[in-house]
């Protein structure tokens, strides 16, 4: 996992497909990602 400084303290950041997880020394945020497909889409395509 990469770790990047924001100037207000160092944080992590990970992720996947539906969910990113953001770990602070004081808190750690997570998020779950609503994310729509075609059916038959496979979620490693990329658009570009």
């Amino acid at each position: 996992m990469p770790t990047t400084s924001t100037g207000t303290g160092d944080f992590t950041v990970a992720g996947d497909d539906n969910s990113v997880t953001i770990d602070r020394p004081d808190e750690t945020l997570e998020f779950e990602l609503e994310v729509e497909r075609e059916p038959g889409e496979d979620a490693d395509e990329s658009d570009d």
